[in-house]
C-alpha cells in the first residue's frame, strides 16, 4: 500500500474512531439523563396549586400519621343524599355473596380489618341523621396476586349527575418516573426492592370530612341484620385525590424526619419510590443493610410500614427481621418488579411468554400486543413486529372484531407461537460486569 494510501486509511480510521466516540458520549449522557428522571416540580396548573396550598396549609400529625383534608375544587362542595344508590349496590352485593362463599368470606374479612386497624368506624347513632356522601363499593382482584381480594370504594359513582369524584382535585403528578427509578435499579451490584402495606390507608383524613367517606355495611358482616352506617377515616382507593395525597404524605415524612434518619434514606424515598414499591441498588450489602433499616424506621415513625423485601444479596436477607421479607422468598423465584419479572437469585430481568389467548381480530392483536410490558425497551424489536402487524390491520381499515385475512393470520400467528420463547431471555439487572471496578 502507498504512504498516500495509508495516509488516506489512518485518516478515515481517526474519522471513524472520533464518530465512535461522539457515538457513546451522546449515549452516555442520554443514560445519565434518563438515570436522573424524577419528579422535577413541574409547571402546576391553578387547580394544581390550589390541591398543594389545602395540603400544606391544613397538614396534622395524629398518631404518627399525617392527616390531610379531601382537597376540594371548590370551599362549599355540596352533594345531594345518594344513600339509596348504596343501599341499592348493597343488595346486589348481597346477591353475590349467596352465589361466591370464598368472595363472601373474604370481603367480609377485608371489611372487618378496616374497623379492627382504625380505618373505619360505625358513624355514631346520634350523627346518622347529618348530611353525608356514600360510596357504594366492590371487590377486585389483582391480576398477578390471584385470590387476593381488595374492597374499593366507587367514588365515581353518580346520582343526580355528579360522583365524590367530580368535586375532587386530583392534584399534581408527585410520582417519580417509572424508567428513571428502573435505571437507577440497575446502577450498583446489590439491589432490593421493598413495598409499603396499605399506603393510602395510612393517610388520615380529616375528621370534617369523614362523612363523604360513608359507606353501608354489615355489622360483623352478618348479612341478615339491617346494614349499618360506616365511615372511613383514611383516604380510600378509588379516590381522585388519593394518589396525590399519599405521595405527597410519604415525601412529607421523609423530609421531616431525614435530619434524623439521613440524607440518603430521604433520596432513597423521594426518587427510588413508584406508588408504594420502593427500589434501590447500592455498592454493598452493608450499605444496603444500613438504609434499609433506616428508612423502615424513618417510615414506621410516619406511620407506614416498609415490608415484603428480596434482594439479590443472601446476607441482606438475613439481617432483616422476618416480618420485613417478601412471604415464601424461598419459594418465590420471580417478583414482579414494576411491571418487571426479576430473579433476585440469578439476578437477571426475564419475560412472562404464557399471554392470555385472544381472538386473530384488531381488537385480539391489540390486547395481546399491550400485554407485552416493556418499559426499558429490552424486547424492543420483537415487540416492534407485534406492533406492525397491528399497523397493517389499522391500515387496511379492519373494524374491532372483524376477522383478518388469511395472510395476516399467518403472520400473527407466527409471531403469536415466538411468544413462549420470551421466558427464555435473561438480560443482567446491573449494567456493571461482576468484576468491574
Amino acid at each position: 500500500m502507498s504512504k498516500h494510501g495509508e495516509s488516506k486509511l489512518c485518516t478515515t480510521s481517526l474519522r471513524t474512531a472520533t464518530k465512535v466516540s461522539e457515538v457513546i458520549e451522546a449515549l452516555q449522557s442520554d443514560f445519565v439523563d434518563l438515570g436522573n428522571l424524577k419528579n422535577d416540580g413541574a409547571a402546576l396548573s391553578v387547580e394544581d396549586k390550589r390541591f398543594m396550598k389545602i395540603l400544606n396549609e391544613n397538614k396534622e400529625v395524629v398518631d404518627g400519621h399525617l392527616q390531610l383534608p379531601l382537597p376540594f375544587k371548590s370551599d362549599m362542595a355540596k352533594l345531594p343524599d345518594n344513600k339509596v344508590v348504596a343501599f341499592k349496590r348493597l343488595e346486589s352485593l348481597k346477591s353475590k355473596f349467596n352465589k361466591k362463599e370464598r368472595f363472601a368470606t373474604q370481603y367480609k374479612k377485608f371489611n372487618d380489618c378496616l374497623v379492627d386497624e382504625g380505618q373505619a368506624e360505625a358513624v355514631p347513632e346520634e350523627e346518622t341523621a347529618n348530611a353525608g356522601w356514600y360510596l357504594p363499593h366492590h371487590g377486585v382482584y389483582h391480576n398477578h396476586k390471584p385470590g387476593k381480594l381488595r374492597v374499593v370504594l366507587d367514588c365515581a359513582a353518580r346520582y343526580q349527575g355528579v360522583s365524590l369524584n367530580d368535586v375532587l382535585l386530583q392534584g399534581p403528578n408527585l410520582m417519580n418516573s417509572l424508567i428513571g427509578v428502573l435505571l437507577r435499579f440497575r446502577k450498583e451490584r446489590i439491589a432490593f426492592i421493598g413495598d409499603i402495606k396499605s399506603m393510602f390507608y395510612q393517610v388520615r383524613v380529616a375528621p370534617q370530612h369523614r362523612d363523604f367517606l360513608r359507606f353501608l355495611w354489615w355489622e360483623s358482616g352478618d348479612v341478615n341484620k339491617a346494614p349499618k352506617e360506616f365511615r372511613m377515616l383514611v383516604h380510600v382507593f378509588g379516590a381522585k385525590s388519593s394518589p396525590g395525597c399519599a405521595n405527597y404524605s410519604l415525601k412529607d415524612v421523609a423530609k421531616r424526619l431525614s435530619d434524623k434518619y439521613g440524607q440518603d434514606a430521604l433520596e432513597f424515598v423521594q426518587n427510588n419510590f413508584y406508588v408504594d414499591d420502593g427500589l434501590q441498588s447500592v455498592e454493598t450489602a452493608d450499605e444496603a443493610i444500613d438504609l434499609i433499616q433506616r428508612t423502615v424506621a424513618m417510615l414506621k415513625e410516619g406511620g407506614f410500614k416498609l415490608h415484603e423485601f428480596l434482594s439479590n444479596s443472601k446476607q441482606v436477607l438475613k439481617a432483616l427481621p422476618d416480618d420485613c421479607i417478601a412471604s415464601n422468598v424461598s419459594q418465590k423465584d420471580l417478583k414482579r418488579t414494576l411491571g418487571i419479572l426479576w430473579d433476585p437469585t440469578l439476578d437477571v430481568f426475564t419475560f412472562e411468554g404464557n399471554m392470555k389467548e385472544n381472538p386473530p381480530t384488531r381488537r385480539g392483536i391489540l390486547s395481546t400486543v399491550s400485554a407485552v410490558f416493556d418499559p426499558l425497551g429490552l424486547i424492543g424489536p420483537y415487540i416492534l413486529q407485534g406492533k406492525r402487524i397491528l399497523q397493517n390491520v389499522c391500515a387496511e381499515g379492519k373494524d374491532w372484531d372483524e376477522p383478518l385475512n388469511d395472510d395476516t393470520i399467518q403472520h400473527w400467528i407466527a409471531w403469536k407461537e415466538e411468544l413462549q420463547y420470551l421466558s427464555n431471555i435473561k438480560i443482567s439487572r446491573c449494567y456493571k460486569a461482576p468484576n468491574a471496578t
